[in-house]
């Protein structure tokens, strides 16, 4: 919760889904992941630029694996976020949305990883946010790269 500054916005990019206000982001993550087992996320690259002396943005990359009913759900995400000094001196998420290369059960992971909608949970499937949503990836997709 102390990760979080009072204001905090977090949810998943592109979309509706997000809570606004710490308590409401501890809430959405009690609602998200309250019924899942144990879990592993583990972060990978990630860049931070400051954009002056309180506040900052960056990218992370990362994976989760989490247990739900019994079966073990992967994940490949990006996060995009904005850092603000609190304060009382300490580094928070002003914001944090995810965006995602899949989500799915693990044992779907090798025929699924390919396909147009690599988020298969939780239900309905639907398409990837990475790279399919960056302008980058549809000019090289379309020929214009």
């Amino acid at each position: 919760m102390r990760c979080f500054c009072e204001d905090a916005v977090f949810g998943r990019w592109g979309t509706e889904d997000r809570a606004e206000g710490r308590e409401a982001v501890v809430q959405f993550y009690r609602d998200r992941l309250g019924g899942t087992g144990p879990s592993f996320h583990y972060p990978h690259a990630a860049e931070v630029i400051f954009d002056d002396g309180d506040n900052a943005h960056g990218t992370l990359t990362a994976h989760a694996e989490m247990s739900v009913d019994g079966r073990l759900m992967i994940a490949g995400l990006r996060y995009m976020d904005r850092y603000r000094r609190d304060p009382d001196g300490k580094w928070r998420f002003a914001e944090r949305y995810s965006r995602f290369y899949y989500f799915m059960p693990h044992d779907e992971l090798d025929t699924n990883y390919g396909a147009r909608n690599r988020i298969t949970w939780p239900e309905p499937a639907r398409p990837a946010d990475l790279p399919d949503g960056l302008d980058t990836w549809k000019a090289f997709v379309e020929g214009d790269a």
